[in-house]
């Protein structure tokens, strides 16, 4: 799931020209989330902005770069790990994300399914405006030839040796951790 999250924010990065007026994608570990000490979305990411990025404190930019960046949306959090956290504090983050979003806000928030599922059940409720996205095991033959597109001409005989070995693999054996 960190590997997914990490594509998607390079591609939402690569794809920032063409679409200036979105958020900026940020990767942060939820684990570092202390809903008591900021029961907002927004507090902790203007903290955690602050911290993780020493330009932003540039006195050019004002003492309030982070906040201001945060709280108008001009950030979009890629969340990763609510799964890892322990089941009190999954819920903790559902209740703190509910309370912390509008309308307008955007998010993405990375967990296992099972680990998602317990947290919305002992949060009470479900993340609100939420669409869910499982990823699903890829055909390896479609993994192969994905792979063969970003190889050179002639991958050399243990890149052969490998598409080969994928295309006939059943799909069955590829799980969700090989998913995209």
């Amino acid at each position: 799931k960190t590997t997914l999250a990490v594509q998607l924010l390079r591609e939402l990065l690569a794809t920032r020209r063409q679409h200036e007026d979105e958020p900026v994608p940020v990767l942060v570990s939820v684990s570092g989330w202390d809903t008591e000490t900021f029961p907002r979305l927004q507090d902790w990411l203007a903290t955690r902005l602050a911290q993780d990025y020493p330009a932003l404190r540039a006195a050019q930019l004002g003492p309030d770069i982070p906040k201001t960046l945060a709280a108008r949306g001009l950030i979009l959090p890629v969340l990763d790990g609510l799964d890892e956290l322990p089941q009190p504090a999954q819920a903790a983050v559902v209740a703190a994300l509910n309370r912390s979003l509008s309308g307008d806000d955007q998010l993405i928030l990375t967990s296992r399914t099972t680990e998602y599922s317990r947290a919305i059940e002992t949060a009470g409720h479900v993340l609100t405006s939420a669409v869910v996205i499982e990823a699903r095991p890829l055909d390896p033959t479609v993994v192969a030839n994905y792979l063969q597109r970003c190889l050179p001409r002639r991958p050399g005989p243990t890149w052969e040796q490998i598409l080969a070995d994928l295309r006939t693999v059943p799909a069955s054996h590829l799980g969700p951790a090989a998913a995209l």
